[in-house]
């Protein structure tokens, strides 16, 4: 499965970020969407960084109900992540006039674009992921295709004085469908723009 180009809730944690930034204390996470788990070891490595006000972000997954006979085969992932930045660091301008990468095949394994567009204040992007499981039998199917959504923008901050965020919102491992996943990035964008930006 090829990475979408976000700023994820990995670089979020281990990105430097200047320290005259990062003196605030940073704003509650929310909570995930309804069914997923966080994990322990992420939440961990978080303390650090969020204590410095300078970025967060958390994550989590769920078993995938809709894969007929396997919904733990692939788990649903969700993830949201912020770092403080300057409106020259802004990426969605940059991110959207780049083309999406290519179709790619990883062994039994293939990644496609599906789409990408300016979307909310930012950029919103689609890919495909088929993947050929060898060795499952019924009731599990032998191909699988999954979704894989993100959305990326800056958020100017709340007053003047306040410096922006870099945000992005990822979810992977979708059956068959983008639906529920559209569903919880516009969510979640809505969530993030009310509490750590100004619109």
């Amino acid at each position: 499965m090829r990475a979408i180009l976000v700023l994820s809730v990995s670089i979020a944690l281990g990105a430097s970020v200047p320290t005259m930034m990062g003196q605030a204390t940073a704003p509650p996470l929310l909570a995930l969407p309804s069914g997923f788990q966080s994990d322990p070891a992420a939440a961990q490595a978080q303390a650090q960084v969020r204590a410095s006000g300078a970025a967060d972000g958390t994550g989590g997954s769920k078993a995938n109900v809709d894969v007929p006979g396997c919904p733990e085969l692939m788990k649903i992932g969700f993830s949201y992540s912020w770092s403080i930045g300057l409106p020259s660091m802004a990426m969605p301008k940059n991110i959207s006039i780049t083309p999406q990468d290519p179709a790619k095949g990883y062994g039994m394994s293939l990644d496609e674009p599906v789409s990408k567009i300016a979307y909310k204040n930012g950029v919103l992007e689609w890919r495909k992921d088929t993947e050929q499981i060898a060795g499952f039998h019924a009731p599990c199917p032998g191909k699988f295709v999954y979704y894989n959504g993100a959305w990326t923008a800056y958020l100017p901050g709340k007053a003047p004085c306040q410096p922006g965020k870099n945000v992005s919102i990822q979810v992977t491992n979708l059956y068959k469908s983008q639906g529920q996943g559209q569903a919880w990035i516009d969510e979640y964008i809505d969530k993030l723009t009310l509490l750590y930006g100004g619109k």
